[in-house]
Parts: C-alpha cells; sequence; structure tokens
C-alpha cells in the first residue's frame, strides 16, 4: 500500500491558482497557441473553401491527409514550446518563443516515440475498466515536463514514477475535477458554434444532411475566430494545469531548483 504522502498536494490551490495563471500569461504566448488552429483554418479554406464539414469523398482526399499531416506536426512543435514558455513565465522567466521552439526540436523524436508509447499505455490501461488508465495518468502526470525541461528523454516512465509517487490519488483527484469543469466550460463555450453550425443546415431538404456545409465566408470567419479563441484558452489551461502540477512535486520531493530551466537551452 502506498504510504500516505507527508505533505499535501493542494489540489485546490493548484485548480485556482490555474485559473488566475491561464489569463496572466504574456501576449506572443496566446499567439503560439493560436497558431494551430489558425494554420488549420487557412489550409481548410484552401482545400475547401468555406464548408466546415467537407463532403465524405474531400475528407478522404490526399489534401486532406496532407492538412492532417502538417498540423500534426506544428502542433507537437506547438505544444512543446507552450509547456516550456509557459514553465519559464510561471517560475518568473521571460518566455522564450523561438528559444522554446528550438528546445522542442532537440527532443523532438523521443517525445514523439515516448508519446506514442503513452498513448498505447494509458490506452490500455482505459479498456481494463478505466480505473487503470486513471492510474497510469497519475503516475505518468509530468510526463511531458519531463522530456521537455528535464530531458529525460526515454527515461521518462521512471522519472515521472519517482516524482509522483505517494501523489498519484490526489493528482487523479485532480484531473478528474478539472476534467469535469472542463467539460461543463466546453459545453458551455460551444453553444455559439453549434447554433451558427445548425443555421447553415437545410433541415428541410433530406439529401443536405450529411453533405458538407457551406457557411459562406462571414460566419466561416465568425466559426475561426470563436473556435481559435476556445482553443487556445483550453491549450493554456491545459498547459498550465499540467505543469502546476509538475512545479508542486518538484517542490515537495526536491524543493526549488533553478538548474532545470537552463538545461533548457542548453
Amino acid at each position: 500500500m502506498t504510504a500516505a504522502p507527508a505533505e499535501p498536494l493542494g489540489v485546490g490551490e493548484i485548480i485556482s491558482s490555474t485559473f488566475s495563471n491561464t489569463f496572466r500569461r504574456s501576449l506572443p504566448t496566446y499567439v503560439l497557441a493560436a497558431v494551430p488552429s489558425l494554420l488549420s483554418a487557412l489550409l481548410g479554406l484552401m482545400l475547401f473553401g468555406t464548408a466546415i464539414v467537407p463532403a465524405e469523398a474531400d475528407s478522404l482526399s490526399l489534401g486532406a491527409v496532407v492538412l492532417n499531416i502538417v498540423v500534426g506536426v506544428i502542433s507537437v512543435l506547438v505544444f512543446g514550446a507552450l509547456v516550456i514558455a509557459t514553465y519559464l513565465e510561471m517560475t518568473g522567466r521571460t518566455p522564450n518563443i523561438v528559444g522554446s521552439l528550438g528546445a522542442t526540436l532537440v527532443v523532438l523524436i523521443p517525445m514523439v516515440i515516448m508519446t506514442i508509447a503513452y498513448s498505447i499505455i494509458v490506452g490500455v490501461g482505459f479498456l481494463l475498466l478505466i480505473v487503470p488508465g486513471l492510474w497510469l495518468i497519475g503516475v505518468f502526470a509530468p510526463f511531458f515536463q519531463s522530456i521537455l525541461i528535464e530531458r529525460a528523454g526515454f527515461g521518462a516512465f521512471g522519472r515521472c514514477a519517482a516524482l509522483t509517487r505517494g501523489y498519484r490519488w490526489p493528482i487523479i483527484g485532480a484531473y478528474v475535477l478539472m476534467g469535469l469543469i472542463l467539460i461543463l466550460a466546453q459545453f458551455l463555450l460551444a453553444i455559439p458554434i453549434v447554433i451558427l453550425t445548425l443555421t447553415s443546415v437545410n433541415f428541410a431538404d433530406p439529401n443536405s444532411l450529411g453533405q458538407a456545409i457551406d457557411l459562406g465566408f462571414l460566419a466561416w470567419l465568425i466559426f475561426t475566430v470563436i473556435g481559435t479563441a476556445l482553443s487556445v484558452v483550453f491549450t493554456v489551461f491545459g498547459v498550465v494545469f499540467s505543469n502546476r502540477i509538475y512545479m508542486r512535486l518538484k517542490e515537495i520531493k526536491e524543493g526549488p531548483d533553478g538548474r532545470d530551466l537552463q538545461q533548457v537551452f542548453e
């Protein structure tokens, strides 16, 4: 049985500080977070016009495949840079967006390989009646920070296990509570997008259902702006949350130490 932690994780403080820290980031951080969504929207505009749901044949086209690959690669780079830049900000440093992108490129290969392994392991855990998957999320909570900030590489799983030992159930509780909050927030904030989409569907014509929904440029622009804004908020929110858990675990287990910040840009 895992021994009770000597010092509490402080789930309430982590969640409250996540909310306050999400909206205190610098403008370059928000701009960086918007890149994947804006790029996806612009490439989609070039390939499919103002249709937000391409026809089935188009969605399987070479253009759609290329779009997904390009956006996917850039999203990985942006996410890595956000983790590093946001961590720098949260620890009182000036975020270096270019340096953060470069630092992510250095560890890109182990990051991709380990992320695939992580997804498979946690996915299998969720297939085994959910609880094992939640437990693994608790074990590997500072996964990206261990790779991006500490350069743990292929030793990331071991590093995560060491940091989270004794605190896994509180971490799971924090993730479950935060997940419920995000689900409710996404539901409420997505209402304008759903309304905009439904007003573009001709329900009187059964043949139109399942076909591409062409919004027209103005509605497409509104849809893109709202979607990008929501994406930025939730992305930055998630990064800040995971960084706060990592920072708290580091504080409890090892105390304040700035050496990891220097290693990022070496």
